[in-house]
């Protein structure tokens, strides 16, 4: 199974505010996240979770202390967003992928306001208010 782990900021995703992960299951993620810090630490340190997750809140004189991925887990799930001081780090599932073009067997996505996107917007090759604004500013 496929994993979105994000670490975002109230701005949301980024291209480099994401992974995605093949594993069994979240714990198996979280459990990766301990055991291979190196890989995880621009997000564990802008999650302020580096610290609580492998040092084990311990003092930077005695031995790394890391906990079990369940708590871990814990950790993760309980890390929230402070504006631009910290962000919060989550592992979400992908259940589906879907393949385009998209067939009426699919799950419904359509969504209003979208810049056109979805039922309700522009007809196809019409354009948006955003497109125009940012065609003529780049001109």
């Amino acid at each position: 199974m496929l994993f979105l782990v994000t670490c975002v900021y109230a701005d949301g995703v980024e291209a480099a505010s994401f992974r995605i992960v093949e594993a069994s299951s979240r714990l198996e993620v979280a459990g990766s996240i301990v055991e291979s810090p190196d890989i995880w630490s621009r997000f564990l340190h802008d999650a302020h979770l580096y610290d609580p997750m492998i040092r084990g809140n311990q003092p930077y004189y005695v031995d790394p202390l890391p906990v079990t991925a369940g708590e871990a887990l814990r950790l993760i799930d309980r890390s929230t967003v402070d504006g631009d001081n910290r962000a919060r780090m989550s592992i979400h599932p992908i259940p589906d992928i879907l393949a385009l073009p998209l067939l009426e067997k699919q799950p419904d996505l359509s969504l209003t306001g979208l810049n056109g996107i979805g039922k309700g917007g522009p007809e196809e090759g019409a354009e948006d208010q955003d497109s125009k604004l940012y065609r003529r500013s780049s001109v």
